[in-house]
């Protein structure tokens, strides 16, 4: 069995407030293929994603949250 995963921050449009921030990273959390989305504690705006890439795209977890409405670019850690 595999077990790599991969990291990603995806940067979240700085005007969103706290509460929408939070159920982002909510969603994204209960994703498919995905292990863990945290905010990080420096920057509330950056979104922390652990994903097994055999499950998921960082490209495909940017389109899911550009789809609802949210500005969102990816860079990779």
């Amino acid at each position: 069995m595999d077990n790599r995963v991969t990291d990603i921050a995806i940067h979240l449009d700085s005007a969103l407030p706290d509460d929408q921030l939070t159920g982002l990273e909510e969603t994204v959390r209960r994703e498919p293929s995905v292990i863990s989305a945290c905010l990080s504690p420096e920057d509330r705006h950056i979104l922390l994603v652990t994903y097994d890439p055999e499950g998921v795209s960082s490209e495909e977890l940017v389109k899911r949250l550009r789809a609802r409405g949210v500005h969102a670019s990816a860079f990779g850690l």
